[in-house]
């Protein structure tokens, strides 16, 4: 009982603390170039150089890829090799592929259709290697590298893979199970060590020549060589992607948990080698993946990868406002923030709104520029105006929290309804807490839940354990103490303390779970050990742990 005590103290003080809520300062800046640099650190040199390939038009020849996506209305993943065909998987187990795919690997799949179980993951490299994870990611085959087979065997029985890809020439892997990621490529796991505490669960992890991107909840991390094509591409998605499947060419395949997709795929080799540019950085932290069919954002344009990686197949000069905002980024990536922000603010006068998003977020956080609310809400407001839903979100908050601007939580509302209206999940859970609240809008239980609702389904953790919340306590739902396990589940798998904390309690008290003090004791543990924790989670874990 007083476990249940000290925790319910924990909900009032993450219900009604302002900076629970928000994370001042901001914890993400939707382009996002600022914490998520300084949270950064260079990986290392530029790997290699770009490998020029001929191939044959018949092979290269990936049409039919593209009619079956867009019949199918949705894609669950595939992979786009440039000598040895492509796969498009659909849902669970249908699939289509291409000319030049391996015989062997073609039948498995065609198996494994029959036998109607899913396929999870399939990668092909340029060398004509290939591998299919499936049955729930608890099986795989393929021809593959011995350095990769020798690291597979050591799994157990049952292990959940995720993803498995590889690079032929170099044996260099990446392996992600539901528990864990493993590389022998140090660079790789450098860049999981330091973005797998705040990023959220690890989705998928998909290397490619010399380059890997880590598809994590909150976020997409580029690592090594990337095709200049593919960084604008996703942040142009607006979604959290659980595969990013690429090719040296600048082809690519983005793909959602629930069947979103955008893909850039040539029909030959007319578009040769894209160039190539070193990535150390994180995009799109805590934009959340919000996809299903009819619904999902999609990009069948040709993103042309010979346009030296500006944004989405649109030419930039150093003079006009693109140019000199990735001119901005260039600093930025260089921590040179006074630069930075003099090129944001360059662009940000020509009326560029991801300039001036930018720019806001310089003074909100002091990057570059002395620290001041009141210009970050003047720059903020110049984007929302312009439809930007991060920005509309943050003039939100600024309203909300009266920084730069007189209090005013009727205006918070108004801007985080236009943002959240856009399915930017972090709007949508501020909107979900000002019902919760009753600020700027009239108190409603069922209004919270419909928003809390929308964001827990993105991925947003605070947002999933409200929703467990509200589940636990008979509030706008009915109580269902199994949905409220469900919810607290996902957020605390992510980390989030509360969560972890009530996690503890249901498998104490069995509640929507079969009671057991053992995973009781287990959710306890973690609570206790969370960088995230408070003082006051500590003192509730160890009162189940004594």
């Amino acid at each position: 009982m007083v476990a249940r005590i000290v925790l319910f103290f924990i909900c009032l003080i993450c219900a009604n603390d302002i900076h629970a809520q928000y994370g001042y300062p901001y914890p993400y800046t939707g382009n996002p170039y600022y914490d998520a640099y300084q949270t950064g650190r260079q990986l290392g040199k530029a790997i290699g150089d770009a490998i020029t390939s001929i191939v044959e038009d018949d092979i290269y020849d990936r049409s039919s890829i593209k009619k079956n996506i867009n019949k199918w209305g949705e894609c669950k993943n595939g992979t786009l090799s440039i000598k040895h065909g492509a796969i498009a998987i659909y849902k669970s187990n249908g699939y289509a592929y291409s000319n030049g795919v391996d015989k062997r690997l073609s039948s498995k799949i065609k198996e494994i259709n029959n036998a109607h179980k899913s396929i999870d993951d399939v990668n092909i490299t340029d060398n004509g290697y290939f591998i299919v994870v499936y049955d729930g990611g608890t099986d795989w085959y393929g021809v593959i590298p011995s350095s990769l087979s020798t690291a597979l065997k050591k799994y157990p029985n049952g292990t959940v893979f995720r993803s498995i890809s590889f690079n032929d020439e170099t044996g260099v892997y990446a392996i992600t199970t539901s528990e864990s990621f493993e590389s022998n490529n140090k660079m790789y796991n450098d860049c999981f060590n330091e973005n797998i505490g705040t990023k959220g669960q690890l989705l998928s992890a998909n290397i490619n020549d010399n380059g890997c991107v880590f598809c994590f909840s909150k976020g997409v991390e580029y690592c090594g060589y990337i095709p200049n094509n593919l960084k604008p591409a996703v942040k142009d998605w607006g979604y959290i992607p659980q595969f990013v499947k690429f090719n040296r060419h600048g082809d690519y395949l983005i793909c959602g948990q629930n069947g979103g997709y955008s893909y850039y795929i040539t029909d030959t080799n007319s578009c040769g080698d894209t160039q190539l540019t070193f990535h150390n950085v994180i995009v799109n932290i805590y934009k959340n993946e919000t996809a299903s069919n009819g619904g999902a954002k999609q990009n069948t344009n040709a993103n042309t990868p010979s346009n030296n990686g500006s944004m989405a197949g649109k030419q930039t000069t150093n003079n006009s406002a693109k140019g000199m905002f990735e001119k901005a980024l260039q600093y930025y990536n260089a921590k040179n923030y006074t630069e930075a922000a003099k090129w944001f603010r360059k662009a940000a006068e020509q009326g560029d709104a991801d300039a001036q998003y930018n720019l806001g977020a310089c003074y909100y956080n002091g990057y570059g520029v002395t620290k001041s609310y009141a210009e970050a809400a003047k720059w903020y407001r110049k984007a929302a105006e312009q439809g930007d839903a991060d920005a509309q979100c943050m003039l939100g908050i600024c309203y909300y929290g009266g920084d730069g601007v007189a209090k005013n939580y009727t205006e918070a509302v108004k801007w985080y309804r236009k943002a959240a209206e856009q399915g930017l999940a972090q709007a949508q859970y501020n909107l979900g807490n000002s019902y919760n609240n009753g600020k700027g809008v009239t108190k409603s239980d069922t209004e919270a839940v419909k928003w809390y609702r929308k964001a827990a389904e993105q991925g947003l953790a605070e947002a999933q354990y409200c929703l467990g919340n509200f589940y636990y306590n008979d509030e706008g739902v009915t109580k269902d103490y199994a949905e409220a396990v469900k919810w607290y589940r996902k957020a605390a798998e992510q980390g989030y303390p509360s969560a972890q904390g009530w996690m503890a309690v249901c498998y104490y008290y069995g509640e929507g779970v079969e009671k057991n003090n053992e995973l009781s004791k287990m959710w306890a543990t973690k609570l206790k050990n969370n960088p995230k924790s408070t003082n006051v989670h500590k003192t509730a874990a160890e009162s189940f742990l004594k």
